[in-house]
């Protein structure tokens, strides 16, 4: 064997090293019961124009290791598009943005900055943004109780259970969060397309939750429904617009 083709093999071997998944340990509140675990999705309350909007999908918070993000789908323009005549990821018309948990609504965040805004961006429809569905916010203070969540490095593999936690737009309590038991079906890159395996719920019913694995780590966001199937942006292109915008972030086992 050539010393080309023990570079080339050293390489794959790094290679395949590199993408392995972390050894990571869950998250403290993880093994808790589902009713014990902290307060994670919150709901978008928006005020564009004229208009207030209560619940605009779901959101949550991202821990980057510097700082504290708040994240929901960037499909939620689709609304302003169809009713306000928007055409880009322009927050210039909205007046104020605010993350809310439904149970305690003094649980309150202000958003300050969309980081990742982009008037040149076109809102386009739902096929081209499931690509790219994440905003990402910087935040005022947050409420004692709020658990911001981490991202997990590796994606996410064909047949992984995975949950969802969210506030559906139809409910008859307010006082916790849906969470949905999913299985991923096909990784499209950017995204992924998930089985639902709790009854009687949908994906798309909760736009804007996090995707959290067995473990607590963020690995993706709702998108919607094609069919009988969950669109899960992963956080890939999370990831990507990170880089783009220059915020500093830190992936456990890393």
């Amino acid at each position: 064997m050539n010393a080309r083709t023990l570079l080339a093999a050293a390489l794959i071997l790094v290679s395949a090293g590199c993408q392995r998944d972390p050894d990571l340990s869950p998250e403290p509140w993880r093994d808790d019961p589902i009713p014990r675990w902290p307060t994670i999705a919150l709901v978008n309350e928006i005020a564009i124009g004229d208009s207030t909007y209560g619940q605009v999908g779901n959101a949550f918070l991202l821990d980057t290791g510097a700082d504290t993000l708040g994240i929901t789908c960037k499909h939620v323009f689709l609304l302003f598009k169809d009713r306000h005549g928007l055409e880009t990821i322009d927050p210039a018309p909205i007046r104020s943005w605010h993350m809310v948990d439904p149970a305690r609504p003094d649980r309150r965040l202000e958003t300050i900055r969309l980081l990742n805004a982009d008037p040149q961006e076109p809102i386009g429809a739902f096929n081209t943004l499931k690509v790219r569905d994440w905003l990402l916010f910087e935040v005022a203070e947050v409420p004692t109780g709020i658990q911001p969540l981490r991202i997990r490095r590796t994606p996410v593999k064909k047949g992984e259970i995975v949950h969802t936690v969210g506030w559906p737009q139809e409910r008859d309590r307010d006082d916790r969060p849906q969470v949905v038991e999913l299985e991923c079906f096909m990784q499209q890159g950017p995204y992924f397309y998930a089985r639902t395996l709790t009854r009687g719920t949908r994906p798309g019913d909760t736009s804007g939750s996090p995707v959290i694995d067995a473990k607590g780590y963020l690995v993706g966001i709702v998108s919607g429904a094609e069919g009988n199937l969950g669109v899960i942006g992963s956080v890939e292109y999370l990831q990507r617009t990170l880089e783009k915008y220059g915020i500093a972030y830190a992936v456990p086992g890393n």
